[in-house]
């Protein structure tokens, strides 16, 4: 068994445990094989599907054409690939549809003479296992949505095959395999295995608005499973991500949705530069970070979380973010959290450590903690807080007896040999309970 199997067996062993609210909906691709079957073969066309009728006027007017039809070499096998001419098999706009076998092309590129407003265009397969594109040693993006910013487009996409690059043995050629400069939005890419790109599997320039990722396995690529730019509306659901140098997912785009992702073996496992944007189902495992969250991270909601032999879980310098349901296993660090304002609760930490330098952060119903390092400002742990002195006088809980009232905090005067209690009477004021 080669070390790429076992990478992935052991993965698809622990992602499939359950056990957690964190790991449902990261089994999608053997969940849902009705969707990347091979579709049933006729050999009689009784209900004249235009599919058959590569010639005929039904043809034309679905606006199907037949990536073999524009093969000038080879015989769609994975030693003899058609060798597609990738600039006429998309001169048209509508569906370019490659039937079972395998293809390569220097690029399949948008054509720069249609106003894609008015239309689109889809690359589909018969699938994962029954349709493969090949990357050949050619310095360019392979699949590339693109209008050299001449115009704006939507509603393109690729779906139902497997996408290969080819840095796995002799010459790598430069480029994404899946990109998008941004010009054509509401781009669906769905069903699909993405492997071995010398850049990122699928990349996606601003504006990523409206790009929908569904069901897709992105593998061994040399820089990030999936990079999202700026933009809103982006759905990304059901993702198993492997080995990525760079990192699994980089996402930028404002007020969307992630759901269902596992990531193994690529750090951090999810980077988030992005506001109001809801994160659930998420797994990590075998990283040196599970969950980033940059500066610019603010105001999003992230739920139903594992970790599992990972070196940090979360790593947040964002502000304003609700955690929830989250499950640390053979952990050595659950957070580190230098932003401001953030929220935890439900945490089984299973013995990691916690360090927190920022601002009023909170966390509730916190339990199995190791070491605590809180060298932040006025962080509650389980109702609690603490302050050198009497917060009447002193110390970073004077003058925020409004905050500690209105989350129900009571503070410990830590100097001396005994901490003593104070809770905030709603009048601005501190009083000793004992």
């Amino acid at each position: 068994m080669s070390d790429q199997d076992s990478t992935r067996r052991t993965f698809l062993k622990w992602s499939s445990l359950g056990g957690t609210a964190a790991l449902a909906g990261c089994n999608a691709l053997e969940q849902t094989d009705s969707e990347t079957q091979d579709p049933p073969k006729n050999t009689e066309n009784k209900n004249n599907d235009p599919l058959q009728q590569r010639d005929g006027s039904s043809l034309k007017r679905a606006g199907i054409q037949f990536a073999d039809t524009f093969a000038t070499n080879g015989k769609g096998t994975s030693d003899s690939p058609w060798v597609v001419d990738g600039e006429k098999a998309m001169a048209s706009p509508g569906t370019l549809f490659f039937g079972e076998g395998c293809y390569t092309a220097d690029q399949f590129s948008t054509n720069l003479d249609i106003d894609y407003e008015e239309t689109g265009q889809y690359l589909k397969g018969t699938g994962v296992r029954s349709t493969t594109l090949q990357k050949p040693n050619f310095d360019a993006s392979f699949l590339e949505f693109s209008l050299k910013d001449r115009r704006s487009g939507n509603f393109s996409g690729v779906a139902n095959m497997t996408v290969y690059g080819n840095n796995r043995e002799g010459p790598e050629s430069k480029g994404h395999l899946i990109y998008s400069t941004g010009d054509i939005i509401d781009l669906l890419l769905e069903n699909l295995i993405v492997r071995y790109g010398h850049h990122d599997g699928i990349h996606i320039n601003p504006s990523a608005s409206g790009t929908r990722i569904h069901n897709c396995w992105v593998e061994n690529h040399n820089g990030w499973a999936v990079w999202l730019g700026s933009g809103t509306r982006a759905k990304v659901t059901n993702q198993h991500i492997v080995g990525c140098k760079k990192g699994g997912i980089r996402m930028n785009t404002n007020a969307s949705q992630l759901s269902g992702i596992s990531t193994y073996a690529c750090s951090p496992g999810i980077e988030s530069r992005c506001e109001r944007t809801g994160m659930t189902n998420l797994y990590f495992d075998s990283l040196d970070v599970g969950y980033f969250a940059t500066e610019e991270a603010a105001d999003n909601t992230i739920s139903n979380v594992a970790f599992r032999e990972v070196k940090t879980g979360f790593d947040i310098q964002g502000n304003g973010t609700q955690f929830s349901n989250i499950q640390a296993r053979q952990t050595k660090t659950l957070a580190r959290v230098s932003g401001n304002r953030n929220s935890f609760a439900n945490i089984d930490a299973g013995g990691s450590n916690l360090r927190i330098s920022g601002t009023e952060n909170v966390f509730m119903n916190l339990r199995n903690t190791g070491n605590v390092v809180d060298s932040g400002k006025r962080t509650i742990i389980n109702g609690r807080g603490t302050n050198n002195g009497d917060p009447n006088h002193r110390g970073e809980w004077n003058s925020h007896a409004d905050y500690a009232f209105e989350s129900g905090t009571t503070v410990w005067n830590t100097a001396g040999n005994q901490w003593k209690p104070f809770v905030a009477d709603g009048n601005g004021n501190w009083i000793q309970t004992a």
